[in-house]
């Protein structure tokens, strides 16, 4: 086409680097390790491609194509609380650790890795900590704003991680004729994460390591209607949600929510059709 109009969101260099160090990283990290990290990168990209309304089965083209120049541009952000990762895994990753002590450890491993940055010296920690270490000012802990979301990165660690993880449950499992490495998958397969990298690289390869060609990961960016997709960052708020709805601590925590600026009212569902079976809402945090 005379009009198309191009991006590159990743050099083939810059796909071998990310490839090269997380292979690096894979390695020394155990098969329950491995597993982990895939249960939380697949839910931050859940949340990222729920706010940008991107739908891995039904895909939405021009808003896929907004995520990622938004994601090149470093202006994807998230929030996600601990505590929905918490019951994320332990509902979707079965066997995946949940500790919040280890999912802390994990979000610096992350950004060490540059899959995100989170300012964590900045983040209010909570009226109980400032009184604890008295630091005045502290109101309520919010969840964490991750910021600068590389959603490429996200997907290309996701799927060494578990092509790493897979040979070695293949090779344990290399004498038996009934059971595979698939059967050692949550029952939804982490499909989201593969049609997503199977949309990044359709061109070069997919996710099972097929190779179709060699070049930089390039996307059209001619809308249907033949206009340029101007990159639209969108970022969506949590809403809060009450554990207890009666007595005395609901009414505490109203104080200091309105003192913090924050409206307390009842979390709005999320549905979504990323996968053939609920995840569970992500904007959804019991506090």
């Amino acid at each position: 086409m005379e009009n198309q109009v191009v991006e590159t969101i990743l050099t083939e260099q810059e796909v071998a680097e990310i490839r090269e160090l997380a292979y690096a990283i894979a390695n020394d990290l155990t098969d329950r390790v491995l597993f982990t990290h895939m249960g939380i990168l697949n839910a931050l990209m859940w949340r990222a491609a729920v706010d940008y309304g991107v739908n891995a089965k039904n895909m939405d083209l021009d808003n896929w194509k907004n995520l990622l120049l938004c994601s090149k541009d470093q202006n994807v952000n998230i929030m996600v609380a601990h505590k929905y990762l918490e019951d994320y895994l332990t509902s979707n990753w079965k066997g995946a650790f949940y500790n919040k002590t280890t999912l802390r450890t994990y979000r610096k491993l992350h950004i060490q890795w540059g899959l995100f940055w989170f300012d964590i010296d900045s983040r209010p920690k909570g009226a109980a900590w400032g009184v604890a270490n008295g630091v005045e000012g502290q109101g309520t802990a919010t969840p964490p704003l991750l910021e600068r979301v590389d959603i490429p990165k996200i997907l290309i660690f996701y799927q060494v991680f578990d092509q790493v993880r897979r040979d070695r449950i293949n090779w344990k499992l290399r004498h038996s004729e009934n059971v595979s490495s698939f059967e050692c998958m949550p029952d939804h397969g982490g499909m989201m994460m593969v049609q997503f990298y199977n949309a990044l690289f359709h061109v070069t390869g997919d996710f099972r390591g097929n190779c179709h060609g060699h070049g930089d990961v390039i996307i059209e960016t001619l809308s249907d209607d033949g206009e340029i997709v101007e990159p639209t960052p969108v970022f969506k708020v949590i809403i809060w949600k009450w554990t207890r709805r009666k007595g005395l601590f609901r009414m505490v925590w109203e104080r200091m929510l309105l003192k913090a600026g924050q409206i307390a009212q009842q979390a709005i569902s999320l549905t979504s059709k990323l996968v053939d079976k609920p995840l569970g809402s992500i904007v959804e945090v019991p506090y």
